[in-house]
């Protein structure tokens, strides 16, 4: 599929348990990485992505648990590749997927590797709950919900996977609503396409005042 990818004409995809993939496949994600900076250096254009997709990803699937959730997938594919050469995707829920996957394509990426959970989910209703709509995952860190600024800040809650995200939503956030908490709550969708905006981007997305209250 990397293959099939660095012709230009096609997108080559390949999925399997993130687990697995992410490192049977790392050699030709390195590859082909190399080899598209390579050309693009030479004779220029821009590069030619290959999506390698790591499929039931997260930290509540699968019978055995230890082996299909492991987090060291993403820490081998997100931190190991050049700027830009990479692009790795972590949407919580189906809505974010191809927004996401539209906004890292127009990143132009050698390789844009999704993780996604097992399809049977509960979509939350964002509207209802006063949350972001999924389009806003675009920016790869988002407010998932923002603080009321009338009321005193408690905190500032970040998230990132679908397992815990969706424990959050669904359990967490309405005890905090009824306990009168004030928090933001943001939400990791691509560390990869956020650290490609703009400096001014990024402090509008989160601002540095907001380092300095309790983030858990």
């Amino acid at each position: 599929m990397a293959g099939v990818g660095a012709y230009g004409k096609n997108i080559g995809a390949s999925s399997s348990y993130g687990a697995f993939i992410s490192a049977m496949e790392h050699t030709d994600a390195r590859l082909h990485g190399i080899g598209e900076q390579s050309r693009v250096e030479a004779f220029g254009g821009h590069q030619h992505t290959w999506i390698l997709i790591n499929a039931h990803a997260g930290l509540k699937t699968g019978e055995d648990g230890p082996t299909h959730a492991d987090p060291q997938c993403l820490q081998l594919l997100e931190g190991n590749f050049p700027k830009g050469t990479m692009i790795t995707l972590t949407p919580w829920e189906p809505g974010e997927v191809w927004p996401l996957v539209i906004a890292g394509l127009k990143k132009r990426p050698a390789v844009l590797s999704p993780f996604v959970t097992r399809p049977n989910e509960v979509i939350a209703d964002r509207k209802a709950m006063n949350l972001a709509p999924a389009t806003d995952a675009v920016t790869g860190v988002y407010a998932l919900r923002k603080a009321d600024p009338k009321k005193k800040l408690d905190g500032n809650i970040i998230l990132q996977e679908s397992g815990v995200t969706i424990e959050f939503v669904n359990k967490v956030l309405p005890r905090l609503d009824k306990e009168g908490y004030n928090v933001n709550v943001f939400y990791v969708a691509s560390t990869s396409l956020f650290n490609l905006l703009p400096a001014e981007k990024r402090d509008e997305i989160y601002p540095k005042q907001l380092h300095r209250v309790h983030s858990v």
